[in-house]
C-alpha cells in the first residue's frame, strides 16, 4: 500500500514522492532485495551486489563463477518468471514486473527462494479472459482501466518482463564479466520453449522467432511529454523496434 505522500506546494510540480508501506522488516528483510538494487553498478565503482553473491556462493560451493551464475539464474527463472508466464498464458494476467517492481528473497546459500510483485497499478488483463476473470473478481476493471486488447498486455509484458527486467539481470551478470550473457540467454530461451504450446498470444513466438521487437522508449516518452498515469493504456508511452537478443545470440542465428 502507498499510505502517504510528500511534494512542494499544493501544484503538480514534479517533485511528487509517494511512501510505500514496507512488509520487508526485521528478520523477514533478511537477504531481501529489490532487483534493481542487485543489478546496479557500485555507486563507488565497486564489485556489484550480484557479483558479491555468485562470488560468496563460488567460495562456499568450491564452484567457478560460470557454473554458480547459469545455476542462480535458472533458479531466479523458476521463481520469477514462470509463476509470471503462469498467469500470463493460463489467467490473461500481464504484470508490470519492471526491476523496481520485483522483489527477490535469497535462501541461506545465497540463491533465489522467493520472488514478490509490488505494485498497485501495473496490471494489464486481456479482453480475451475477461469474463473468466470477472468469475474470480466480479468487480473487475470497475474502477480501473486495466482490461486491454490482448495485443496491449502481449506488449507491456514482453517488454516489462523480458527486456527490462529479465535481460536487465542478464546484463548484470555479463558487465560483473561472471559469465557470457549467450550462456544465459541460452537457458532463457530453453525456459520460453515451455509455454509454445501454452500461450494463447503472439508473446513466445515474438520472442523466439522475431528478429526485431518493440521497446519501450523511456527517453522518447518524456520528450513527447506523456504521462504514463494519463489516457488510454494504448498511448501512454513510446515504442520503438531494437534487435531481440533471443534471435541473435541464443536461437535463430548464432
Amino acid at each position: 500500500e502507498d499510505p502517504a505522500y510528500i511534494t512542494l506546494g499544493t501544484k503538480e510540480l514534479g517533485f511528487e514522492v509517494m511512501v510505500r508501506s514496507n512488509p520487508f522488516q526485521g528478520e523477514h528483510g533478511n537477504r531481501t532485495t529489490l532487483l534493481a538494487s542487485l543489478c546496479q553498478d557500485h555507486v563507488f565503482g565497486k564489485a556489484s551486489q550480484i557479483e558479491n553473491i555468485i562470488n560468496h556462493i563460488v567460495s562456499n560451493e568450491n564452484s567457478t563463477n560460470e557454473d554458480i551464475s547459469k545455476r542462480w539464474f535458472k533458479r531466479y527463472l523458476d521463481v520469477s518468471f514462470h509463476p509470471m508466464m503462469w498467469l500470463y498464458t493460463q489467467k490473461g494476467i500481464a504484470l508490470e514486473a519492471h526491476q523496481q517492481n520485483s522483489v527477490i528473497k535469497l535462501d541461506e546459500n545465497g540463491y533465489p527462494s522467493m520472488f514478490y510483485y509490488r505494485d498497485n497499478q501495473g496490471y494489464y488483463f486481456m479482453k480475451s479472459k475477461e469474463q473468466e476473470l470477472r468469475k474470480l473478481l466480479p468487480s473487475l476493471n470497475g474502477e480501473s482501466d486495466t482490461v486491454c486488447d490482448d495485443a496491449v498486455a502481449e506488449e507491456r509484458f514482453r517488454y516489462y518482463v523480458l527486456f527490462n527486467h529479465i535481460l536487465g539481470l542478464v546484463n548484470a551478470f555479463g558487465a560483473a564479466g561472471l559469465v557470457q550473457e549467450s550462456d544465459l540467454l541460452l537457458i532463457l530461451r530453453q525456459e520460453i520453449e515451455m509455454y509454445t504450446e501454452k500461450d494463447h498470444t503472439g508473446l513466445v513466438s515474438s520472442m523466439l522467432e522475431e528478429k526485431v521487437l518493440p521497446c519501450k522508449a523511456n527517453f522518447l516518452t518524456r520528450v513527447h511529454d506523456m504521462d504514463e498515469l494519463v489516457g488510454s493504456l494504448e498511448t501512454q508511452s513510446v515504442y520503438v523496434n531494437v534487435e531481440n537478443p533471443l534471435y541473435e545470440s541464443a536461437g535463430v542465428r548464432v
